[in-house]
Parts: C-alpha cells; sequence; structure tokens
C-alpha cells in the first residue's frame, strides 16, 4: 500500500504506518507524535522516485515525483546537486539526515563557516547516533573557501551529475630527521638561488639541504646550490652566511670587503651581514609576496623534523619527506604540499586535479593555509565506507558494516580471482568450512575457502564471482538477498 504525503512549510508529513514504514525501519524523516512522520523535500523525493509515495499534496494539487522535484528544484537550494548526493548514499546503503532544525543530527557540530547539508551515519548506527560524515554538497562550479573545511566531506556534484567525494581533515605532520647543519656555511647570493661552494657532504647526504652543483657529487669540491628558502631558513638559523651577492646588473658582483666607495661600503656590509634579509628580499624579488608564506611553511616543516624539497615536478610547492638517513636511499616521498592564503578560496575542479594527482603518485595532498598563523588541511578522495586491507593483496577493498548477514564486497583485482569481505553479522565467530554461493539469474557457483569470520571485524576471502548491485545469493542451504558492489 502507497501513502500520500502533504507539503506543510518545508516539509512533507506522513500519516498512517509512515513511522514503522519509513523512520523506525529505515530511517527517514523525524517522528511528529504517534505514526507521523515529517520528511524533508529531499527525503520526499527520494521515495516518491522509489515508489514508496504515490503522491505529495501541495496547495491543493496532487504531485508526482517529476512534478514535486521540478517544484523543489525552483525553491530549494541546490535541491537539484543534494537529491542526486542523498540517492547516491542510501543506494550505497547508508542512513542519513539532512541538517536542518530538529532533524536527527541537526546538532552535530560542523563547523559554522560552511552549510552542512547532511549527516551520514556509521553503519548500523540509526539516525541520531555516531555520525560518520558530515556532508557538504556542492557543484562542480561552485567555489569553496578553505577556512573551516575540516571535519567536512565534499561531495561534488559535475555537470554529468557524477558525484565524486572528498575528505577533508586535519593532518599531523611530524617528521623523524632531526639533522643540524654546521654552523659555518658561507655562499654567495645569485639571483634566484645561493651556492656554498666547500659543504661539507652531510649537508646534502644527510640533512638534504640543496643539491650538488654536479650531479657527479665531488666533481666542484663539494659545492652544494641551495634555493633561496633554504638559504633564508639557514641564515636564519645563524648556520649560514653570505660573503657576495650577485645582483641582476650585467657581471656585477659586492664583494662583503671590497666597497666601491666610502658610503657604499657601509649600506653593503649591513646587507650582507643580515644575510636572511638579503635573500628574503631577493626572494620577494622573484616570486613577490609569496615568498613569505612558502618560507613560513617551509620552516614549520623543517622544525617539525620534515624535510620539505621543491613539488615543482608535482605542480606543488613541496613534497616532504620523513626518514632520511642517506639520500643514497631516499625513501618514497609522503605529502605533496600547496601553500595557500588563509582566506583561499578553492575551486572544485583545481581540487580535484591536485587530489588525483597526489593520488596517482602515491602521496597525501596537503594545503598549508599560510596567515598570522600556519594551519594545515589535508583533503583526499574518499569512496563512501570504510577500507580494510585485503589479504594477501596490495589492493584496498572495503569493510562494509552493515546489518545484514551476507553483505559483499569485491575488491578490485580483476579479472578473478577477486577478494570478498563480509562483515560483522549473526555469523560472525563461526567456522565456515565451505560456503557455496550462486545467483538465481545465471546459475553460476563458486566456492568460498574455509575461513574463521571474526567479530572484531571482517577476514578477506578469495573466489570467483559475478559482480553485480543486487543478488539473491545460496548461502548456507538458503536463499538469501545479498548487495554486491564492485570497487571503482
Amino acid at each position: 500500500m502507497t501513502l500520500d504525503g502533504e507539503l506543510r512549510g518545508d516539509a512533507v508529513h506522513l500519516a498512517g504506518d509512515a513511522r514503522q514504514r519509513f523512520h523506525d525501519s529505515r530511517g527517514y524523516g523525524r517522528p511528529l507524535g504517534g505514526n507521523e512522520i515529517a520528511l524533508s523535500r529531499v527525503e520526499a523525493a527520494h521515495l516518491l522516485f522509489r515508489g514508496d509515495l504515490d503522491s505529495i499534496r501541495v496547495d491543493g494539487q496532487s504531485l508526482d515525483f517529476s512534478s514535486f522535484f521540478a517544484r523543489s528544484a525552483g525553491v530549494a537550494d541546490r535541491f537539484a546537486a543534494r537529491f542526486f548526493v542523498y540517492t547516491d548514499l542510501r543506494d550505497r546503503g547508508f542512513y542519513l539526515s539532512p541538517v536542518k532544525e530538529s532533524w536527527p543530527g541537526a546538532t552535530s557540530g560542523a563547523d559554522p563557516t560552511h552549510d552542512t547539508d547532511f549527516s551520514v551515519y556509521e553503519r548500523g548506527a540509526d539516525p541520531g547516533g555516531a555520525v560518520a560524515h558530515r556532508v557538504r554538497v556542492l557543484g562542480e562550479r561552485e567555489s569553496l573557501t578553505a577556512a573551516g573545511l575540516a571535519g567536512l566531506t565534499l561531495a561534488v556534484v559535475d555537470e554529468e551529475s557524477d558525484i565524486s567525494y572528498f575528505t577533508a581533515s586535519r593532518p599531523e605532520l611530524d617528521g623523524n630527521t632531526p639533522y643540524r647543519p654546521p654552523a659555518d656555511l658561507t655562499g654567495l647570493l645569485l639571483e634566484d638561488r645561493v651556492v656554498v661552494w666547500d659543504a661539507p657532504s652531510e649537508l646534502y647526504n644527510h640533512g638534504f639541504y640543496g643539491r650538488p652543483v654536479s650531479s657527479r657529487g665531488d666533481s666542484f669540491g663539494g659545492a652544494v646550490q641551495l634555493s633561496l628558502l633554504e638559504a633564508a631558513s639557514l641564515a636564519g638559523a645563524d648556520f649560514l652566511s653570505i660573503s657576495e651577492s650577485v645582483t641582476d646588473d650585467a657581471d656585477h658582483t659586492t664583494p662583503q670587503n671590497t666597497p666601491e666607495t666610502d658610503t657604499d661600503a657601509s649600506e653593503t656590509t649591513e646587507r650582507i651581514q643580515d644575510a636572511r634579509s638579503a635573500i628574503v628580499t631577493r626572494g620577494r624579488a622573484v616570486e613577490g609576496d609569496r615568498f613569505d608564506r612558502r618560507l613560513q611553511v617551509y620552516e614549520r616543516l623543517r622544525a617539525a623534523n620534515l624535510v620539505p624539497k621543491t613539488g615543482y615536478k608535482f605542480g606543488s610547492d613541496f613534497r616532504t619527506y620523513r626518514d632520511i638517513d642517506h639520500v643514497d636511499d631516499l625513501p618514497h616521498s609522503r605529502h605533496l604540499i600547496r601553500v595557500v592564503s588563509e582566506n583561499h578560496v578553492f575551486d572544485p575542479r583545481d581540487l580535484a586535479l591536485d587530489v588525483r594527482l597526489a593520488g596517482g603518485v602515491r602521496k597525501r595532498m596537503i594545503f598549508s593555509l599560510a596567515g598570522e598563523s600556519i594551519s594545515f588541511l589535508e583533503v583526499g578522495r574518499l569512496t563512501p565506507w570504510t577500507p580494510a586491507q585485503c589479504a594477501g593483496c596490495s589492493h584496498f577493498a572495503n569493510e562494509r558494516f552493515l546489518k545484514y548477514p551476507t553483505e559483499l564486497l569485491i575488491c578490485p583485482r580483476t579479472p578473478t580471482p577477486r577478494t570478498i569481505s563480509i562483515g560483522p553479522s549473526p555469523m560472525a565467530g563461526r567456522r565456515v568450512p565451505t560456503m557455496s554461493l550462486s545467483t538465481r539469474g545465471d546459475h553460476q557457483r563458486s566456492q568460498i575457502t574455509e575461513n574463521c569470520l571474526r567479530n572484531s571485524g571482517s577476514r578477506s576471502l578469495t573466489r570467483c564471482f559475478p559482480t553485480s548491485h543486487r543478488r539473491t545469493i545460496w548461502c548456507d542451504g538458503a536463499w538469501s538477498s545479498a548487495t554486491v558492489i564492485t570497487m571503482p
């Protein structure tokens, strides 16, 4: 039996057995009293779309899905995008609530800088329970301020209505390379770098400062070229002094102890003796105020015993290393860091580009918001369920925490064998010597090897199985309904 709803204000009211059918068993809406519930527009549209509601009365008219959708899109902000995201998350098996006054999840503590559209609950939690994601919905052409993003999940709906999810968090940045440079370094300040002619080998080999002038190492007697950022940081800590400064005037070098005139001698000596100021001035001439922000972040990373190096090849400001014993055994860099101002505004396309590039080279994308203080924001691509490492393979499968005994998930190993996870269920803790699965449609069968399902989570099992979103399977001598989702 289908039900009809009625729009009152900005909520759709349902009576009859609505509370049992929609709220108690499936997490829609909020109870009003008795069996009546209130639905947000997006929840009501989803039930109309599924055929669970027959119509919704608005101003005396009974509207079907298309009519209600069109009317809601005209009065509710970003209704279409929010509907697509809501539908996608529901199809993935999540319970979620709109973040609005008096709705479950409305007081979940999201940062007031950004509007939060949905509270998505932990697997197995009812609406109003533990929140797994606070979702902000936006279109690909909308802008997004960087401040206050930490703790949110972004759902970006592109022009073809595909949805990309990104998670924003505060990373912990600490390293294990506490190198202390020697205090007697002397360099030549060039137009956009500093050369230290007699640098000790450990400056590069252990501290990973600069780069040898020759790629063969000692051809120039240990000469190392430093970036202006590295040089300014070393000079600020009194490890580096500047003996000469080469200006952008043709072939003009200003030695520290060879003034051209008595008047210029005082000014030149003072300028070069304050090595950090001379280097910073040169840096600002090269890249403007951006140099100050990048220097601020560079020194913060060094103070955390991380080793920041240029991220130019990856389109970022820095790549970072955590543990360096010797450059001949250089580990994989962990992060790509882009330095932006504290009031930076993201374009979702640029954000997606940075995150995808970082993921493609096995690094984490971090944005440094530099102003009076520095904060870091890590943004990563999210497939909205909890990742778990597959047993015996380097791919990431996903552990689905659902209420059903045979929720299945397939790892991205193709074509076969594939790896699945069976989530915590009434079978958890039981030994399963052999379980035969088949689909009614094509009657293909496969065997699951002996395994023990643990109460704390799921065990990955290898098998061959045709992928689909919904399957009826043969499990423990009975047909059961299962959800099977292929990993992207």
